[in-house]
Order: C-alpha cells, then sequence, then structure tokens
C-alpha cells in the first residue's frame, strides 16, 4: 500500500524428515505359519518453531497379503509407551494406520530430535514365493499459528511422503518325514500315529 514493511519474518527451510524400518528378530515370535512378523517403524522427530503445530502425523503400512490379523503395537516416543488417547490405530484390508491425536500431536512437538516408534505386525498365513516384502510410510504436515489447531486429516494420496527402505523376511516349505530305521524293507514307511 506504499508503505515500508518494518516487521519481516524469515523462516527456515523445512527440515527433513525420513521414515526407517527394520524386521524384528524371528527367532523371538517363531519359525511357523502361524508366527508374528514385527516391522519397527521408527522416525526422528523436526524441531518446530514455537508457533508452527502438527496439522497431522501418521505412520502408515500396507502389510503383505501373506499376513493376516494385522496391527500395529508398542506405540512409542523416545522409548517410552504412549499414552493410548494419544494415537489411534486403523485397519483398512492390510493398510494399517497409526493417527496422532491432539494430544499426541503435541507430545510429538514437544520430543523435537527424539524418536517416535510404532511396530506393525501380523501373522504368517502363507508363504507364498518365500518372500514377504514390506515398506512404510511417513504423512505429515505442519501449520503456523498460535495455537494448536485440531487435527485434521491428511490427503488420501499425499505428494511423495517420506518412505522406508524396503525389507523382507524370507521363507521356506519344510516336510519331515520320521521313519522306523530298523525297517529293512526300503520302503521306509512313515512310523504309525
Amino acid at each position: 500500500d506504499g508503505t515500508w514493511l518494518y516487521d519481516v519474518h524469515v523462516y527456515p527451510k523445512n527440515e527433513k524428515i525420513e521414515v526407517s524400518k527394520t524386521i524384528q528378530d524371528q527367532k523371538v515370535n517363531g519359525y511357523a505359519v502361524g508366527s508374528k512378523v514385527r516391522f519397527p517403524v521408527t522416525s526422528t522427530l523436526p524441531k518446530l518453531d514455537t508457533k508452527s503445530h502438527y496439522k497431522y502425523f501418521q505412520l502408515k503400512d500396507t502389510l503383505d497379503t501373506h499376513l493376516s490379523e494385522v496391527t500395529a503395537t508398542d506405540i512409542k516416543l523416545d522409548g517410552a509407551e504412549m499414552d493410548p488417547g494419544d494415537y489411534k490405530v486403523d485397519t483398512n484390508g492390510q493398510t494399517v494406520t497409526v493417527t496422532f491425536t491432539k494430544a499426541g500431536l503435541a507430545k510429538l512437538k514437544a520430543a523435537a530430535g527424539k524418536k517416535v516408534q510404532a511396530i506393525f505386525e501380523g501373522t504368517v498365513a502363507s508363504i507364498g514365493n518365500g518372500n514377504i516384502k514390506n515398506t512404510a510410510q511417513l504423512i505429515s504436515d505442519t501449520i503456523y499459528a498460535s495455537t494448536p489447531p485440531e487435527p485434521t486429516e491428511p490427503p488420501t494420496d499425499p505428494d511423495n511422503p517420506p518412505t522406508s527402505d524396503e525389507v523382507t523376511t524370507t521363507w521356506g516349505d519344510l516336510t519331515i518325514k520320521k521313519v522306523d530305521s530298523n525297517d529293512r524293507s526300503g520302503d521306509k514307511d512313515g512310523l504309525k500315529g
């Protein structure tokens, strides 16, 4: 409007946010069909400006179709279990989403530089070709406001969300036949019962 603007605000560029994924050691959960496979998914939280707040923050994982009873457990912030009111877990087919509530978003903001983690898991229903592959995504956005807003739903198809490296757990078929070593017939029939 023809007057000088003296109150200039300068903000740094957004920090890069990343998500990583591993596979929990399978000897903890077993090696047979019916065992659980657990995928810890972790992200280091960026530092937000005082007046910046999360609009939404989600950890999302579409698990392999060879896994059943898919869910997410052990939602932790800096290694400590978060309160059940800090997040909600939704399952839609094979896709599991951990969405943080307003209380959870405030805790995430206050924990800049610390890690947030969820463990996505499923029960092995079949082994398919022997490789169960998986990646996870982090979907988040912030807003500049004087007070934290109510959380909003993220876009259903966000542009290039941070995605973890692909991890693979490998499975194989094994059949064991128990026979009588004293059987001289050469047929080696299986032991009865």
